[in-house]
């Protein structure tokens, strides 16, 4: 059996501002609804403060989690299987007085099974 696999957005990955001082749930998806196998997902940029941010399925508690403290932010959220077309992202900015961050994401999909 040979697998192809192809990620949906090669090359510059889609992003989602963040809105830094408050809550935020944002909705990843991707228009390959199949074969969907992994997810790329991480946050850039700086804060002044301190937030958390998860991540998962739409339908599930979030199981990915890390805590940002103020700095310059390159952070790996998740890199790893994942079997879903749509991911939530929830900000929750603890005490947080300004700052930018991007959201970067990249679901990976299995383009065809021979």
């Amino acid at each position: 059996m040979v697998v192809s696999i192809a990620a949906v957005g090669c090359g510059n990955r889609p992003t989602k501002d963040i809105k830094v001082t408050q809550l935020n749930d944002i909705v990843l998806s991707t228009d390959s609804s199949s074969n969907v196998h992994s997810l790329h997902l991480s946050v850039k940029g700086y804060l002044n403060g301190t937030a958390d941010i998860f991540a998962g399925y739409a339908d599930d508690y979030p199981y990915d989690s890390v805590r940002i403290d103020s700095g310059e932010v390159d952070l790996i959220i998740h890199n790893s299987d994942y079997y879903s077309d749509t991911c939530i992202v929830f900000y929750r900015d603890i005490d947080v007085e300004g700052g930018e961050l991007t959201l970067e994401y990249e679901f990976h999909k299995i383009d065809k099974l021979y």
